[in-house]
């Protein structure tokens, strides 16, 4: 309290045109900084916008080239070194990416890229290849001894396709186990190959039984004469458009009747009448009563 009161005292001595004098000098020092301040801000504007319009129009066209573009090229189907020389030609910066097994492309050739072939790019741009390391190769299973089902497994996991399959007596090899193949067990074979195997009929049996093949697809009696012996004869098509196509519709030898091994089955399958469907016949199917010819008997 004591403080406050000698400050009003000293206040109450200060001749009042001192004390507005003091009041106008604090006035003008703040503004003054008011204006330093507006100042700062206006020149980092300006600075800013310079910088922008200096990265924007020196910096960057420098950094990319601006301005200068180009048709992308199809290197696609081409030699790595015939692809990197073409697109350096084209001021573009060729990267091999990967390189990938093909059964289309021979090994080092390009199968793709990235940009794609017609794109404008810049000048500098990195392209992207994919480069063919050839058929990939791999290594023939051992199919002897297992069963059918056995060496379709087998040959799929390996990257390989079962082929045709052959059926042959054997006094050694049960019924129904693979007793050759086509390719010899650790050969390397392009992947995606095929692998024909001959499947075991057993003993040879004194005679067979025919069994009923009507009504049954022309593909299924064949193997069922097969499997069992038995030789697919002449086969002849007859128009029918009540049935599907390529149905058996009569056979030579009457079911149940007993016959030596190899005797042949001659077979009479449905064909449908042309016009008389949207799709065409069977590939092979004849137009007026052709024949096929036999086909071979297994073997002893």
């Amino acid at each position: 309290m004591e403080m406050e009161e000698e400050r009003k005292e000293f206040e109450d001595q200060i001749p009042e045109r001192e004390r507005i004098g003091r009041r106008k000098r604090g006035v003008s020092i703040l503004q003054g900084f008011r204006w330093k301040y507006l100042l700062y801000l206006l020149y980092a504007g300006v600075g800013l916008v310079v910088l922008v319009l200096l990265l924007d129009k020196v910096i960057m066209p420098l950094y990319t080239k601006h301005g200068r573009e180009y048709t992308m090229p199809d290197v696609v189907g081409r030699k790595l070194e015939d692809a990197q020389a073409i697109l350096k030609a084209h001021h573009l910066r060729p990267i091999v990416d990967k390189k990938v097994f093909s059964t289309e492309y021979p090994a080092g050739t390009v199968i793709s890229q990235n940009p794609i072939p017609g794109s404008i790019v810049k000048s500098g741009r990195r392209t992207y290849l994919a480069v063919s390391k050839g058929t990939k190769l791999v290594e023939v299973p051992n199919l002897i001894g297992g069963s059918e089902r056995d060496a379709e497994i087998k040959l799929r996991q390996s990257g390989l396709v079962p082929g045709e399959k052959s059926y042959e007596f054997s006094s050694f090899y049960p019924k129904g186990v693979v007793i050759a193949q086509s390719v010899p067990v650790g050969d390397s074979i392009a992947f995606g190959d095929t692998v024909d195997f001959v499947i075991s009929l057993g003993e040879i049996p004194e005679n067979l039984t025919v069994p009923n093949l009507v009504g049954k697809s022309l593909q299924e009696a064949k193997q069922i004469l097969l499997k069992m012996g038995l030789q697919v004869g002449m086969v002849t098509y007859q128009v029918n458009n009540d049935l599907l196509p390529e149905t058996v519709i009569h056979q030579s030898v009457p079911p149940d009747s007993v016959v030596d091994v190899g005797t042949p089955i001659d077979l009479v399958v449905s064909v449908v009448e042309p016009g008389n469907s949207g799709s065409p016949p069977p590939e092979g199917a004849p137009q007026n009563g052709r024949r096929e010819k036999p086909e071979g008997t297994p073997r002893e």
